[in-house]
């Protein structure tokens, strides 16, 4: 599977199986899920979205698709309709209106059903039939209503743009796909040493973080063919560069 790299295949291979929802077919340039995304602008609306994702563990089970779980602990089909939320959500700009305005209503009932979940699923009172309907019922819809108050917080709070954010923007993908061996590559060495266990960890975060933003920095961002391994636009040519290049 890539081992960190498990999400970005399954990004990629659903991508390509939802690309007709995607997609405009029509000449009012709005796809499939824009003119479905019109039906959920009220907050009611938006939690009927949470019903799928309680149906799809069951699904799982049924067609002996357990072993997907061990990839981030969610089943494949709930990775499948959180892209398509995600789509779904930000193609309706009234979604997002809706999504700030009750953020706050969002966000406690997240955190009311996430205590309650944890008080009932470590306690005397869990049995083998609460804990699957804790694992199946109750966490997509505690994880939906976190979505919802996480994105209605930064639409209100968070909707800016500078310099910092645009840079570290482009370099979340490299990053991501440089952490794992870079951290094992140091890591094995570090762990070897004879000295306390966190003085071991602060060495193998601060060296990996240097060194992932260094090849990031001086050749990642830099060369293009390396841009577009790592999922990054291409540099286009500075307007001095081209007009030198026709002068000579």
């Amino acid at each position: 599977m890539g081992i960190h790299l498990w999400y970005l295949m399954l990004l990629f291979l659903f991508s390509i199986i939802f690309l007709p929802l995607f997609l405009s077919f029509h000449k009012n340039g709005v796809s499939p899920l824009s003119r479905i995304s019109s039906l959920f602008g009220k907050p009611w609306t938006l939690f009927l979205l949470y019903v799928p994702l309680a149906f799809t563990p069951h699904l799982t089970n049924a067609l002996g698709m357990g072993f997907t779980r061990q990839m981030g602990g969610w089943d494949i089909f709930s990775y499948m309709l959180f892209l398509i939320y995600g789509y779904l959500l930000f193609a309706n700009p009234r979604i997002i209106q809706t999504l700030s305005k009750y953020r706050f209503v969002f966000i406690i009932l997240a955190l009311t059903l996430t205590i309650f979940w944890l008080v009932l699923r470590y306690s005397v009172l869990a049995t083998p039939d609460t804990g699957f309907f804790f694992s199946t019922e109750l966490r997509p819809l505690i994880c939906w209503f976190w979505i919802l108050g996480i994105l209605g917080l930064g639409s209100r709070y968070l909707n800016l743009n500078n310099n910092t954010l645009s840079y570290t923007n482009e370099a979340v993908l490299p990053f991501y796909i440089l952490h794992q061996p870079i951290i094992m590559s140091i890591g094995y060495f570090i762990v070897q040493l004879a000295l306390p266990i966190l003085l071991k960890y602060l060495i193998i975060a601060s060296t990996s973080f240097i060194v992932i933003m260094a090849i990031y920095e001086l050749l990642v961002r830099r060369i293009n063919v390396l841009r577009f391994l790592f999922g990054m636009r291409l540099k286009k040519k500075s307007k001095t560069v081209l007009a030198i290049a026709g002068e000579a």
